[in-house]
């Protein structure tokens, strides 16, 4: 720690409020089979949660506050999402479900186990943290070679699919161990 320096909110600086709040506004549709365990990271807009979904395993659970995004962004989300190819263990992340709800965009999606913004910060969060050590073990010049090759191809994946990002940036590049 650094005096005057930012602190990144750890993982009891989400109101408990807000987390109720999230969980009870979820439609029972993605409610079904899920058990959220977890929080994996949060910002002022969104929460991730690891889960465990009864087909699909390990799962994040992101939730996407309409109250913090402009005009129909989490509608134009919803529908790109909808487009989104998923291939578990491929390059883009595999959205298995979601819904826009009144509060929220819900997405269950598959969960990796670190970011890059991650192992550039650290992480507050404990599940993250660990994976982030374990990363950081395997991570040389030519993972990092590697990653920035899958990474171009997953951008490819998803412009083929007529889907923009839009938020490339450290946090939303997410890592596997293996």
């Amino acid at each position: 720690d650094h005096p005057g320096q930012p602190q990144r909110p750890g993982p009891k600086a989400l109101p408990r409020s807000l987390f109720n709040q999230l969980l009870h506004d979820m439609p029972p549709r993605l409610q079904a089979g899920l058990v959220v365990g977890d929080l994996l990271a949060h910002t002022d807009w969104s929460a991730v949660f690891v889960a465990e979904h009864v087909a699909w395993g390990k799962v994040a659970l992101k939730c996407i506050r309409r109250a913090a995004m402009p005009g129909g962004i989490l509608a134009a989300a919803a529908a790109a999402l909808n487009r989104t190819p998923c291939q578990p263990n491929g390059l883009v992340a595999c959205v298995y479900d979601f819904e826009l709800a009144a509060n929220c965009l819900y997405i269950l999606q598959e969960c990796f186990d670190c970011s890059v913004g991650d192992l550039e910060n650290g992480s507050p969060y404990a599940p993250t943290d660990a994976a982030v050590r374990a990363v950081r073990r395997l991570w040389n010049g030519e993972v990092m070679k590697a990653a920035i090759q899958q990474l171009c191809e997953a951008l490819q994946t998803m412009h083929q699919a007529g889907l923009v990002h839009g938020a490339i940036m450290p946090n939303n590049v997410l890592l596997r161990r293996e």
